[in-house]
């Protein structure tokens, strides 16, 4: 810009008397409308554009595109903080909508954990603060979940924790990813004290789950539990395993957690007495119903006797009865 049609712009307001905004000064010089007090007498107009903000503008809106501050994950956070200016609650909960063209996965996480937002979530919160690819990780605070001397001490979401692949604790990870995500559920369905004493054994390699080498029976799934130290390792066949469905996985599973709860809480133990007890113990009727919601109890009392067959608490039943149970592991495919 011209220094002399800047000082005349200058000039002009002082001894008129105007107040004039420096935007709308104008000087006719030819026929030409010339913008004397350009806001940005330096920055010529990139093609189709507008002139970068000066920084020195005051412009600090993490929301407003043509701020220098603009931010897009920031401006997410703001949205999602009802304190904020710039707070837009549909706009916070359309982040975690997986079908909304505003779905961003890290401004939903960072939500979660926002107090007022109508996204918070205290489960989601302190399972992404475990996550090391979350915003929201925190591993000091995380470690805390499960120190019972800390006030952040969680004992669920401690468990959480620990399952989740990629927190600071990879608990039940086999490489198997059929065996992963069934031992996740699972554990997130029997009893919280045993989830954990299941976890704590996992960690200091009292319980193991290993691919089977040939040496361990043609069995799916076949465990050897040691009663002297109250070890278990589990030997699965990758080839049976991985071509069931997710269904009849979790029920051999819950059937050999079944066998270590009971081989750690009675002091006779063996395959036939575990299956005896099995079809008796009120916890696994329960442990039944909380990972497969829905069914009757009819349901219920015929899956006791999946993986039992070769028993003899299943083959004193009358043959009428073992026909009905053989028709249910049929209908339902699970392998008996």
């Amino acid at each position: 810009m011209n220094q002399y049609i800047r000082k005349i712009c200058i000039l002009l307001m002082l001894v008129s008397g105007f107040t004039v905004k420096m935007h709308e000064c104008h000087l006719q010089l030819v026929g030409v409308s010339i913008y004397a007090c350009d806001p940005y007498p330096d920055d010529p107009l990139p093609p189709g554009g507008s002139p970068t903000p000066d920084p020195s503008s005051g412009c600090t809106n993490v929301c407003d595109e043509d701020c220098v501050n603009y931010n897009d994950a920031d401006c997410n956070n703001e949205s999602c903080e009802p304190t904020s200016v710039n707070y837009e609650e549909a706009y916070c909960i359309s982040l975690c909508n997986p079908t909304s063209p505003n779905y961003d996965e890290d401004g939903c996480e960072v939500s979660n954990c926002i107090d007022n937002s109508p996204n918070y979530s205290d489960a989601e919160c302190n399972r992404s603060s475990c996550d090391q690819s979350s915003p929201n990780y925190e591993s000091d605070y995380c470690a805390s979940l499960c120190d019972n001397t800390s006030n952040n001490y969680d004992i669920f979401s401690c468990f959480i924790s620990k399952l989740d692949p990629s927190s600071i604790s990879h608990a039940t990870r086999t490489g198997n990813i059929n065996i992963d995500n069934t031992l996740t559920q699972l554990l997130l369905n029997i009893p919280i004290d045993f989830a954990l004493n299941f976890i704590n054994k996992w960690e200091n390699q009292q319980i193991g789950i290993m691919i089977n080498n040939g040496t361990h029976g043609t069995d799916v799934v076949d465990g050897a539990f040691n009663k002297a130290n109250n070890t278990m390792i589990w030997y699965f066949d990758p080839a049976q395993i991985n071509v069931l469905s997710d269904f009849a996985t979790q029920v051999i599973w819950i059937h050999e957690f079944e066998h270590y709860y009971l081989d750690n809480n009675n002091t006779i133990i063996g395959n036939d007495i575990d299956h005896a007890n099995m079809v008796t113990d009120p916890n696994y009727f329960n442990w039944l119903k909380e990972e497969f919601p829905g069914y009757t109890d009819d349901f219920y009392n015929n899956l006791k006797y999946a993986g039992t067959v070769n028993s003899p608490v299943f083959l004193n039943l009358s043959t009428d009865c073992q026909n009905d149970l053989y028709n249910f592991f049929i209908k339902y495919k699970i392998l008996y």
